[in-house]
């Protein structure tokens, strides 16, 4: 799942017994323990609780009230330059 879309429906929703899931959260608008976490350069990943939503408690209260996460801080690499010439 790669839609910047962080929303704690989305999250509860993908809960299953053995599922594992990758939510790339934007910096902005997002959950208080993930904007910390992404400005604590120091550490890389966190177990983290997140809270039900006020929204989700009115739109799906059978979502569980919290949700314990692990945050991962990923590197992106579309800025890097690759080589043009073969290597040999």
């Amino acid at each position: 799942m790669d839609r910047l879309y962080s929303d704690y429906s989305v999250i509860g929703y993908c809960l299953q017994p053995q599922s594992h899931f990758f939510i790339r959260c934007p910096l902005r608008q997002n959950f208080v323990v993930v904007s910390e976490f992404a400005q604590n350069p120091t550490v890389k990943d966190q177990l983290v609780t997140l809270h039900r939503t006020a929204r989700a408690e009115k739109s799906k209260p059978e979502l569980p009230l919290q949700i314990t996460v692990r945050l991962i801080k990923a590197v992106s690499y579309t800025h890097l330059t690759l080589p043009t010439k073969r290597i040999v």
